[in-house]
């Protein structure tokens, strides 16, 4: 029986600065804080993103998508819309 050697890849290198990635519970934690305070962002996969926005067109097609899925399947569906002043 013949073997093969078998050689681990190499470690990949990351260009530019380490990132910190954050638990659910940090990123609570600074919430609750303030540290976000008028910002918008959410945590996806350890990463903190920037939340864009909707503009008034899109949030239109939100709610006319919205408005016929609920014909078709009832209350169960349900949308996101920033609150309107």
């Amino acid at each position: 029986m013949s073997a093969a050697l078998v050689v681990p890849p190499a470690p990949v290198q990351q260009e530019g600065p380490r990132r910190k990635r954050f638990t659910r519970a940090e990123y609570e934690e600074l919430i609750a804080s303030g540290f976000f305070a008028g910002q918008r962002c959410e945590l996806v996969n350890g990463e903190l993103i920037d939340k864009m926005g909707q503009k008034p067109p899109h949030a239109k097609v939100i709610r006319s998508l919205q408005a016929r899925l609920t014909r078709v399947f009832g209350e169960r569906v349900q949308g996101q819309l920033p609150v309107s002043v």
